[in-house]
């Protein structure tokens, strides 16, 4: 519900705050004093357009906000699928602040979000009406789902659901399998030129930095076989003088001999030993380098370069590396099965996909068959309120038209919601009524009858009065307070027969402050709240008679309900 409203410097508001109380609450007060301030605000905290002429005259910037709480669990888990969570007592805050310069800032929780979001958020907590406003039960895309949440279609929608996905996901799969023949020829021929191109070639991981290594040898093979040659005599075997290995085996043999004498002696042995095993190695491996060299190395080199300029025209091809171009061709081959594969797997899933709307079909109808026992409680009911309220040649119809195999992410069926609003005229679209009383008295009765379901906490009705009788007005007002037993209501009045229905009567009024009019609002008392009603009935000369009729107004209300 909307906790408190808070409004700096729109019209003659400079400053007011609003604490609201669960039920129906009533805004009253004269002609001018500021009542159509209220809702403008509100629709300012739900996303409204701001417009800069109702800004105070002189000030720089104007600001709305409003508190939110006892925030029910399904609109919390609506809010998180849009990123919004509520403070850490479970509640929102929203403020919006609009510059001179034309800039808005929207806030929600002290996290500046864009109005799209904050209009999308809003749409779960306030639903305005007034006698030119577009609501959702005015929308024939609400319909269907307004039917549903009415009817308790929630399980049958959820198994629904599960099958449609299924038959999108399997419809999905027999697109990606379905080519052109030609294209699809095509395809394959491209398919099976790059797995030739690429395994003929027959690669293997790592192969190119051991040619590139060879390719380096090869192309400094003299200077590499004199090198490798003095370092195999230097550290292992030189016949024209010692060499490193046979030096350190002299030590060796020598530290052995004296190691009953000398400390460390063992150490020493040990690590003459691994010096003696390294300087092996080492000459073993520089050997190797220049070792099985061919007879003709050119021609060695020829067929190295040669090899290497095949890989690399490969890798510009199908990746920068010999393990990517290896990855592509083995794609390349699933690819090609695939395609070779495609029209038994086409088959499969085409089995598949009948089985699946088969199945559709079967909960499509049941929801169908659920919709329409619904369709008939729902209208009886509306027609009942819409009777009470005084329009008995009313009727509401609700149309379904169910295509049986057309499979839409709700079912079969496409619902609107029709009236005819006298007798003898045919049932048409709610859009297509009139405004004024008369459309507000159908909406009323219709929300009356949704107020459970529809999931908006706040509903506020801006003068629905207009054009109405006495005693229309006063069945309007009770079936107010009974919406109020489920969602809150809010609602400005010039009617002392809707107002004496409120739970909670708040007055707005204007007067001079160093110079300038401000608005004001507060809840009035028992007393105060009999004045007030006099007023309206009877204008500003209020006298003993007339509040004897409010406070029978208001006992005959209370009464009643």
């Amino acid at each position: 519900m909307l906790a408190t409203l808070h409004i700096e410097n729109i019209a003659v508001a400079k400053s007011v705050d609003v604490d609201f109380s669960h039920g129906f609450t009533v805004f009253t007060g004269e002609t001018g004093a500021g009542k159509s301030i209220i809702v403008d605000s509100i629709n300012l905290v739900t996303g409204g357009r701001f417009k800069s002429e109702i800004r105070r005259t002189g000030e720089s910037e104007a600001m709305v906000s409003g508190y939110f709480t006892d925030i029910s669990e399904n609109n919390l888990n609506l809010l998180a699928e849009m990123g919004l969570y509520p403070d850490e007592d479970g509640n929102f805050y929203v403020q919006r602040n609009f510059r001179l310069d034309g800039k808005v800032q929207n806030r929600l929780n002290g996290r500046q979000i864009p109005v799209s979001l904050l209009r999308s958020a809003m749409s779960l907590f306030i639903n305005i009406h007034g006698q030119h406003d577009n609501q959702k039960l005015l929308d024939p895309n609400s319909h269907l789902s307004l039917l549903d949440a009415w009817a308790g279609n929630g399980n049958l929608l959820s198994e629904y659901s599960q099958v449609y996905d299924e038959i999108r996901e399997t419809e999905r799969k027999i697109e990606e399998a379905t080519v052109d023949e030609s294209e699809k020829t095509r395809t394959m021929e491209l398919l099976k030129y790059q797995i030739d191109d690429i395994f003929s070639l027959k690669l293997k991981p790592g192969e190119e930095e051991e040619l590139e290594a060879r390719r380096n040898i090869l192309r400094n093979l003299e200077k590499t076989q004199k090198h490798t040659q003095l370092i195999y005599r230097a550290l292992f075997r030189n016949e024209k003088g010692a060499s490193a290995f046979s030096l350190i085996d002299m030590a060796l043999k020598s530290m052995e001999a004296v190691s009953d004498i000398l400390p460390d002696a063992d150490d020493h042995i040990t690590r003459l030993g691994s010096i003696q095993s390294e300087l092996l190695e080492i000459a073993e491996q520089a050997a190797l380098l220049t070792d099985g060299t061919s007879s003709n190395p050119e021609l060695e080199l020829d067929d190295v370069e040669t090899r290497l300029n095949k890989i690399n025209k490969l890798e510009k091809k199908y990746g920068p590396t010999v393990e990517d171009v290896i990855s592509f061709g083995e794609d390349a081959k699933k690819k090609l099965d695939a395609l070779d594969s495609s029209e038994i797997v086409i088959k499969e899933l085409n089995s598949q996909l009948a089985e699946l709307k088969l199945k559709a079909a079967r909960v499509a109808q049941k929801l169908h068959n659920k919709r329409v026992e619904s369709a008939l409680r729902l209208e009886k009911m509306i027609c009942e309120q819409l009777a009470f309220l005084d329009m008995k040649s009313a009727v509401f119809k609700v149309g379904i038209d169910y295509d049986n195999g057309r499979f839409t992410a709700e079912g079969s069926d496409d619902v609107e919601f029709l009236l005819s609003a006298n007798q003898g005229e045919e049932a048409r679209p709610l859009s297509m009524i009139a405004s004024g009383g008369e459309l507000a008295r159908i909406m009323l009765g219709i929300k009356s009858v949704f107020a459970e379901k529809e999931g908006t906490e706040t509903l506020i009705f801006d003068e629905i009065d207009t054009g109405i009788s006495g005693k229309t007005a006063q069945k309007l007002g009770l079936v107010l307070k009974k919406c109020a037993e489920s969602s809150q209501v809010i609602c400005v009045t010039h009617s002392a027969q809707i107002a004496a229905a409120a739970q909670t009567h708040m007055l707005v009024s204007k007067s001079p402050n160093n110079g300038r009019v401000e608005s004001s609002v507060k809840t009035i008392d028992a007393e105060e709240r009999i004045c007030e009603i006099a007023r309206i009935m009877g204008g500003n000369n209020i006298t003993d008679k007339l509040r004897a009729s409010a406070h029978d107004l208001i006992n005959e209300t209370l009464i009643t309900l």
